[in-house]
């Protein structure tokens, strides 16, 4: 499990470390938006 605190770490491991202004808030809103259009 990732917690919130943790979250911009495990996103620069992800995603590179050009990732430094996502935040847990935003990749919420990115998924949520995602699985909208998903469906």
């Amino acid at each position: 499990m990732i917690y919130t605190g943790d979250m911009q770490p495990a996103i620069e491991l992800i995603l590179g470390k050009k990732t430094k202004g996502l935040s847990a808030n935003s990749v919420s809103l990115l998924k949520q938006k995602w699985e909208a259009k998903y469906d």
